[in-house]
């Protein structure tokens, strides 16, 4: 039942107020929205006049009990949000506005189509995806020829496929097959892991990152635009997380579907669940003896040992995992000594998940089984290994290991075995386990005396904390490959820290600061922030020991990075006035700075200048003269600006950290040419080094040179692209570059006009870096 009219235009208009506006309304709101020409009881009664007329069109009409659909107290009115959706949030690039409530023409319905007008893209702005390969098969595909065949024409049927089976039933190994099968056909395909992810809000950023974007709304605007299937794998871990992503990204890009696996359903309305089921016998046998080939080159199934292996597979219930780890022992068994010892070694571990589900017992049955096979030494090392998150190298390993223990040999070993995984990429070896394999070693692990735990924890963290310190400075051109060694071992670093702040807190608080380089390389000042202020509050009474005082001026910077003046005023003020050393001088100076002092900063960081010609290093008199000179620039003293960064040019073996002063000189002085070579310099420079921090000043840098130049619209992307960054970075850009990028931004509104600037404003947001970099090094007007 539908209902197109209303007794009267009022009662119409409010329903489409409180539909497009969802929540409640307090009555005295919606009086001076719609009726502001009348005196207060006569707009009273109109509203409840229109109240009713509504009741009776839509819940008696509708045979709803009252209540149920409109909400009406004294002082507030509002629908239940649970009992009705729009399509607002899903609103197609270049939608026309005039489509929205045709007819109406209420101040409020204007304002609503302005708005949807400057956030809704045009048509003709596309984010094309970056779309990665998908990992490649290590192994043929066994069995499964039934199933997989059936599924293509479910998700041409349907918009979110769920492949839902106990772990190690091979539904990873099926989607990615599905993936192929539809790549193979020229359609556009990703794949996204969700297993080494431990917050839910991660989600949609893993997904932009694997496509090429910067976030989750550069996500949702270009997966509005082109046909996808989206592979979500493992997300059973962050079900709640992983359902509400697949909810948004489904509303709001008619064009996605998405192929998920899991060991339980996301019920996300419109989901098609198939269980994959245990392997048939045939196609068990059939993938036992692929893989037993594989493992023992020559193994022949003989027809007499048919119905043992047939045997076999039932007592593995067919599951993927069990059977290819039951096909490597063929290396040093026959397969009667196989079956034989299947009989008595079946290991019911106690279940993980909800209920204990004798197929998630089974699994780990096969994973305990395996163990047992282990020699002693094999199997201590097994356990010290699930001490790592998200994999170890294999001097990381060593680290773990002990004088009995021959752990290079014994990696090996397990990989053979195939107990944990050995990754081969450009940046060496790097070893992993599987998610079920993990959880069993981490079972074991805990079984350990607490002394022994504690001794490998304490490893664990001297390993990576001497990794931490190994890192050369901001200021060093090898500062990067120490980055580089870092990146895929963050969740052991954070690991690691989480346990010092609790064993050696003293000790945390310069693990911290051997790891604020890597931070600010790599932008994570969130990161820095959380993991800086829980050291912090580990001391009630803060030791003022050089280290803790380089611990609050890096916390300092951080929140001024962030924009949270305040705070970094409370950290200040954790130090007591008297120290007066070269990084505290700074801090001050910079606070100031941003905070408009520019007297009481120039004066903070001639201090700082002389501090560190007394008792520094020539870096540090460099930084403190290119920290002057940006004062300098924001007084508009341009020559003495230039006079201070090439002082300090002349100091550091790192010139880049000069480049921006230059360059906005340069700008300010008018000689565009040379800023644009400085810039175009300071770019390379950038990506050779895979400097995150930089990316929002320089493009920030480049769109005030293409103001400069007359391009104003590419100067209106290019601020929507540095804000971009600055939002997906968490950072804010500090002074001068913030104080001119929010005037110029007031100009170029004036000159080009409100909506003129937020269209090209917007698709710069939207911009992924590669699309970024092709904009700051087109010429002038040519984009």
């Amino acid at each position: 039942m539908t209902r197109t009219t209303f007794p009267t235009r009022k009662a119409a208009t409010l329903l489409a107020y409180l539909v497009t506006h969802p929540g409640n309304h307090s009555r005295e709101k919606l009086l001076e929205i719609f009726w502001p020409e009348l005196e207060l009881d006569p707009a009273r009664h109109a509203l409840s006049m229109a109240l009713s007329h509504l009741r009776n069109a839509l819940e008696r009409d509708f045979t709803q009990p009252k209540g149920t659909l409109l909400r009406a107290s004294r002082d507030s009115i509002g629908l239940e949000t649970a009992a009705y959706s729009t399509d607002m949030g899903s609103l197609p690039a270049g939608f026309d506005t005039e489509r929205l409530l045709p007819g109406f023409y209420d101040d409020w319905v204007l304002k609503l189509r302005q708005h949807i007008a400057e956030t809704v893209p045009p048509a003709s702005s596309t984010t094309p995806l970056s779309l990665e390969p998908l990992p490649a098969a290590l192994v043929p595909f066994l069995g499964r020829h039934e199933l997989r065949g059936s599924l293509p024409g479910l998700l041409a049927s349907t918009r979110l496929l769920t492949l839902v089976g106990t772990g190690g039933v091979g539904k990873t190994r099926l989607a990615l097959e599905l993936l192929r099968d539809f790549e193979a056909e020229g359609k556009s395909v990703a794949w996204v892991e969700l297993a080494a992810l431990t917050d839910p809000e991660t989600i949609l950023d893993r997904a932009a990152i694997n496509l090429g974007l910067k976030n989750d709304e550069a996500l949702v605007h270009a997966l509005r635009q082109s046909p996808l299937l989206l592979g979500l794998d493992n997300c059973e871990h962050l079900i709640e997380g992983a359902a509400q992503a697949v909810r948004r990204l489904l509303r709001a890009c008619p064009l996605l579907t998405v192929l998920a696996t899991s060991r339980e359903p996301l019920h996300v309305t419109g989901e098609t669940l198939v269980r994959v089921p245990c392997l048939t016998e045939a196609e068990s046998i059939e993938l036992f003896c692929g893989r037993a080939v594989q493992a023992q080159p020559g193994w022949e199934l003989i027809p007499q040992e048919r119905p043992l292996l047939a045997q076999i597979c039932q007592r593995l219930d067919g599951l993927p995992l069990a059977l290819e780890l039951a096909a490597t022992q063929l290396r040093r068994q026959t397969l009667p000594e196989l079956a034989q010892h299947l009989e008595g070694s079946t290991i019911a571990l106690p279940s993980g998940n909800r209920g204990g589900a004798p197929r998630q017992q089974t699994v780990q049955a096969a994973i305990a089984w395996s163990y047992q096979l282990l020699s002693e030494p094999e199997k201590e090392l097994f356990v010290r290994l699930a001490l790592f998150l998200g994999g170890w190298t294999r001097e990381a390993a060593s680290a773990l290991g002990s004088e009995r223990l021959d752990t290079q040999n014994l990696l090996d070993e397990l990989v053979d075995k195939s107990l944990i995984q050995l990754d081969r990429s450009e940046r060496g070896r790097r070893y992993y386990f599987l998610e079920t394999i993990r959880e069993f070693a981490q079972a074991r692990l805990a079984e350990l005396p607490p002394e022994t735990a504690l001794a490998l924890r304490r490893k664990h963290l001297e390993f990576y904390y001497a990794l931490a310190e190994s890192g050369p400075g901001m200021l060093s051109n090898t500062n990067h490959l120490w980055v580089h060694q870092l990146d895929p071992e963050q969740d052991n670093v954070r690991q690691a820290l989480s346990f010092c702040r609790i064993d050696q807190p003293e000790r945390a608080v310069s693990f911290c600061n051997f790891l604020t380089p890597y931070w600010a390389t790599r932008a994570s000042f969130r990161e820095q922030k959380q993991q800086c202020l829980e050291t912090l509050a580990q001391f009630k009474a803060p030791p003022m020991t050089p280290a803790f005082v380089r611990f609050l001026n890096d916390l300092c910077a951080n929140l001024q990075v962030q924009a949270n003046w305040e705070e970094a005023s409370a950290v200040l003020a954790l130090l007591p006035p008297d120290v007066q050393d070269l990084l505290t001088l700074s801090s001050r100076a910079m606070l100031a700075f941003n905070q408009g002092q520019l007297e009481k900063s120039h004066e903070l960081f001639m201090q700082s200048f002389q501090e560190a010609q007394r008792h520094g290093t020539p870096e540090q008199q460099a930084s403190a003269l290119t920290n002057q000179a940006s004062v300098l620039i924001a007084q508009r003293k341009l020559a003495e600006a230039r006079d201070a960064l090439t002082q300090a040019r002349a100091l550091t073996t790192v010139p880049a950290y000069q480049t921006s002063g230059f360059a906005l000189v340069d700008l300010l002085e008018g000689k565009l040419a040379s800023a644009r070579a400085v810039l175009q310099g300071k770019l390379a420079d950038d990506l050779a080094r895979n400097y995150h921090y930089e990316h929002a000043y320089t493009i920030t840098l480049f769109a005030l040179l293409a103001l400069h130049e007359g391009s104003f619209q590419q100067a209106a992307q290019l601020f929507g692209a540095s804000m971009s960054w600055e939002t997906y970075q968490g950072q804010h850009i500090q002074e001068p570059e913030r104080s001119l990028r929010a005037s110029k931004m007031a100009f170029l509104k004036t000159t080009l006009g409100e909506i003129e600037f937020a269209t090209a404003f917007s698709q710069g947001e939207y911009l992924p870096l590669e699309q970024t970099l092709a904009l700051l090094t087109a010429p002038c007007g040519t984009v």
